[in-house]
């Protein structure tokens, strides 16, 4: 029994040594010994972030098998990834280190045993952004990969079929050319020619834009465990500025005051209130900036349940309200992003410099609009350097549809144009109506 404890308390102490004294080091062990376990991983990975430790995403030229600690930052596994396996990681490493870092997906599949390597390995590590380091974004990665795999294949094939053949001929005493003009094959003086048997097949990759971000991220999160490189609500965050309420803002509000948060539902549970088993739910929304707990009740649920899902982003309104240590959302209503833009600010504002703007830009603009023709008041901010700045309230036939569509093409016109929202001088309860809820039958 005692020397139990005694055990315990060495070990509790060298422990506590490391994660004090070498935190990083710490880290990367601690995430290797959870890889498999990715709610555990996302806990370590928290952790190490809101100490200050940077982790770095995978890159199948930089990561190892395991976590580890190189160049000031923790550097995401092979093997971490869901879907790459330890075969296939190690593979990968240990043709890297014998012929050196790839140049390309199209070289990596030309390189490796894609019977250890298969197409599933290769998608996931794309969307973990594994191949980020070779230039290209991970939509032009995912349109070549059927490329690539046929390449590689190729010259699989024709690499098995010249060994067999060089081995009949040596069955016959016949040399071929290369042995003849030299001694090994992998003589430092033979051409590049003689050594790859397929020839130069030319890199191809098709002019597109990146997958839209909340695509990108949900399936960065499907390999990884959690949104890695960002997080769904920071371009929206940015869109809609004060607007809505950080999680990092509300953990800071006043018990009974109104909030309005936007955020993804991280986690959901439906249940039943104790009396009158009445449906109601409790969640986690989480944003950029961290995590609160919310609760609906079942005068809210009522109207708002459908819209309950994992992974939706919501914008929800209601009181904060603080129990003892324990704090959440009481939500009283519930919108899309769209819904919240649209009813709880006072319109959309397009930004442009006219030193920047070009005439064509004028016209996508324009093109742009009229392709989201909705409820919300539009105005340009119009400015030419620092000289003067006029704001042009646009005419109703110019109202705006907030939706995602708009949002991304803006952004993908590329023409230099910023949007955000125009905030209500003062953001009150008065926005959503609030119900009085008997809390005495919850829980």
């Amino acid at each position: 029994n005692k020397s139990h404890s005694a055990a315990y308390a060495v070990l509790a102490y060298r422990t506590a040594y490391l994660r004090c004294n070498f935190p990083a080091q710490f880290l990367a062990a601690a995430m290797s010994s959870e890889e498999m376990s990715q709610n555990k991983l996302v806990v370590l990975i928290d952790d190490a972030r809101r100490t200050g430790i940077v982790v770095s995403p995978p890159d199948i030229n930089k990561s190892g098998l395991q976590f580890e600690y190189i160049d000031k930052a923790i550097r995401f596994g092979l093997q971490a990834v869901k879907n790459v396996g330890m075969a296939a990681a190690e593979a990968l490493i240990a043709e890297r280190v014998e012929n050196g870092p790839y140049k390309s997906i199209y070289n990596l599949c030309k390189r490796m045993d894609l019977r250890k390597v298969n197409k599933r390995a290769l998608e996931a590590l794309i969307w973990a952004g594994a191949f980020d380091c070779f230039g290209k974004n991970r939509a032009q990665h995912l349109n070549v990969l059927e490329n690539c795999l046929e390449a590689g294949q190729q010259k699989q094939r024709m690499m098995e079929r010249g060994m067999q053949q060089k081995q009949r001929m040596k069955e016959y005493g016949i040399m071929s050319i290369e042995d003849f003009l030299f001694e090994r094959e992998d003589d430092p003086e033979a051409p590049e020619d003689f050594l790859d048997v397929t020839e130069k097949t030319e890199e191809f990759y098709p002019d597109i834009m990146e997958m839209p971000d909340f695509e990108l991220l949900s399936k960065e999160k499907s390999v990884l465990g959690m949104y890695f490189s960002s997080h769904p609500t920071m371009n929206a965050a940015a869109i809609s500025g004060n607007a809505f309420d950080t999680a990092k803002a509300a953990l800071n509000t006043a018990s009974g005051m109104p909030v309005t948060m936007l955020g993804l539902v991280k986690s959901l549970k439906n249940t039943q209130t104790k009396k009158g088993k009445e449906n109601m739910a409790m969640l986690v929304l989480e944003d950029h900036t961290g995590t609160v707990d919310a609760v609906v009740f079942p005068s809210a649920y009522k109207q708002f349940g459908a819209m309950l899902k994992k992974d939706a982003m919501i914008v929800a309104a209601g009181t904060w309200e603080v129990k003892g240590d324990r704090s959440s959302i009481d939500i009283k209503h519930i919108y899309t992003f769209e819904e919240g833009i649209e009813k709880l600010t006072k319109g959309l504002n397009v930004s442009l410099s006219l030193n920047d703007t070009k005439s064509e830009d004028i016209d996508k603009l324009y093109g742009i609009i009229k392709d989201n023709i909705g409820k919300m008041p539009l105005t340009l901010s119009v400015s030419q350097g620092s000289e003067y700045e006029f704001i042009l309230p646009l005419a109703s036939k110019f109202r705006i549809k907030p939706s995602e569509k708009f949002f991304r093409q803006m952004t993908e016109c590329n023409c230099g144009f910023s949007c955000s929202v125009i905030i209500p001088e003062e953001r009150t309860a008065s926005s959503y109506i609030i119900e009085e809820v008997c809390e005495e039958d919850v829980l």
